[in-house]
């Protein structure tokens, strides 16, 4: 089985489609066959509210199996701790401001 990774996109217009699915392909290429890259939409991108999206990445964390790795944009980052959900794996990497 591949090593999940539950890529949590950034908020704003368009981030999920024509932001960040590009950070997701390029991640899905350079890893290859040994990595699923999961990446859910959130809800309401263009105005995230920290208690829907906590909802959302909760769902998404559970859907994805133990061991997998987090990474998040800034946009849930800023407002609270990667340790306020549930924890899968052993990293949440926050992506630098250029890359979300």
């Amino acid at each position: 089985m591949p090593q999940q990774i539950l890529f949590i996109q950034g908020g704003g217009e368009g981030a999920h489609d024509h932001w960040d699915d590009k950070l997701v392909e390029s991640l899905e290429q350079n890893l290859g066959r040994g990595y699923e890259v999961r990446y859910p939409y959130m809800p309401k991108e263009d105005d995230p509210q920290y208690k829907t999206w906590k909802i959302a990445i909760e769902r998404a964390t559970h859907a994805t199996v133990r061991g997998a790795n987090r990474m998040m944009g800034s946009t849930y980052q800023t407002n609270r701790s990667a340790n306020d959900i549930p924890a899968v794996g052993p990293d949440v990497l926050d992506l630098p401001k250029p890359y979300q």
